[in-house]
């Protein structure tokens, strides 16, 4: 048996005590600081909050294991350090910072690479990605990809 592990970490700053405390109030979510319908599971509660509060879309799922990574903010909170050490959440991650470039640099961007390991040297176990944000966009790369277009490519020469 093999473990397969997702990592990756960023470090993204913060501009004023207004995007640490927006930032902060969205990674440390804390449901029990919102009142939902008490027939909702804590996953659908934590979705309809991120949804309703702050127009952050993830599914159910993703609602489960909120963030889905790893946060520590720094000392002065000029910035948090985001990262993931066995599997980390890239779509949540994207979805977060998407909304915080919305709201309060629509101008600017975040990213993460992300490596993709096996803990046995299994072939096709090993890769990478990389997502590209803006207020506007997200754009996905993941190795395997950019192999099998090179793969056809050179298939049909």
């Amino acid at each position: 048996m093999a473990n397969n592990y997702t990592q990756w970490s960023e470090f993204f700053p913060l501009n004023s005590s207004e995007e640490a405390a927006w930032i902060k109030s969205v990674l440390c979510l804390n449901i029990d600081n919102y009142q939902t319908d008490d027939s909702l599971s804590e996953s659908e509660a934590r979705q309809i909050i991120l949804k309703n509060e702050f127009g952050i879309n993830i599914s159910t799922d993703d609602a489960d294991f909120f963030p889905g990574f790893s946060v520590e903010f720094s000392d002065n909170d000029s910035g948090v350090y985001i990262y993931a050490e066995e599997f980390g959440n890239v779509d949540t991650a994207a979805s977060i910072f998407q909304t915080f470039l919305k709201k309060f640099r629509p101008s600017d961007y975040f990213k993460i690479e992300w490596a993709d390991t096996c803990s046995k040297p299994r072939a096709g176990e090993f890769g990478g990605g990389a997502v590209f944000v803006t207020a506007d966009n997200v754009e996905w790369t993941h190795t395997g990809t950019w192999i099998s277009e090179r793969a056809k490519k050179h298939l049909s020469v």
